[in-house]
């Protein structure tokens, strides 16, 4: 038969081996978790550290992106909404008759829509001396319309008085109601 004093011995090793392993278990559950903690905050703050400047730009784009939004709205709203050809045609011959300068063409064309604003372009011919298409012009672009000679060509005829100055002109608008 086995001895008392040794199956003590063997029993309490054998408690000491399962409290060894359950101390174990237990810091492995205990301390994975730590780990995984400690491994997912520092790449957190290695993510920081590469995103932090960016951080800076993106602020700063968004702050220019705010500017140009504010500034198509401020210039939106100094564009006619209709474009009445009529009425600028009729100012036109207004400001023809005040400069001494004779119309000689007019040729619209069709409406151009570039979502934050509407182009109208207008051919005009117009005849007389120098000064007075000079007059015209100014007239033209100080206006309430806004508007840009976007080409001008002037030619003097022979047998014909004055100058000759064939022009395009961009009448700008604002943007269609969306519904």
């Amino acid at each position: 038969m086995m001895d008392p004093r040794r199956i003590d011995i063997a029993g309490r090793l054998i408690l000491a081996l399962m409290a060894i392993g359950f101390a174990a278990l237990l810091s492995y559950r205990v301390l994975q978790p730590t780990m995984t903690a400690k491994r997912d905050l520092d790449a957190y703050r290695e993510a920081m550290e590469v995103l932090a400047p960016g951080q800076g730009e993106v602020d700063r784009l968004n702050a220019e992106v705010r500017l140009v939004t504010e500034a198509v709205r401020a210039s939106e709203a100094l564009l006619p909404r209709v474009a009445n050809l009529d009425s600028f045609l009729g100012q036109m011959g207004t400001w023809a008759r005040e400069a001494q300068v004779r119309v000689e063409n007019l040729q619209p064309h069709e409406v151009q829509d570039h979502r934050l604003f509407r182009k109208l372009t207008v051919d005009v011919r117009v005849r007389g001396q120098f000064m007075s298409i000079y007059g015209f012009l100014n007239r033209l672009e100080g206006g309430q319309q806004l508007l840009r000679v976007e080409e001008l060509h002037m030619v003097s005829s022979s047998g014909q008085q004055g100058l000759a100055a064939d022009m395009r002109l961009a009448l700008y608008f604002a943007p269609e109601e969306q519904s």
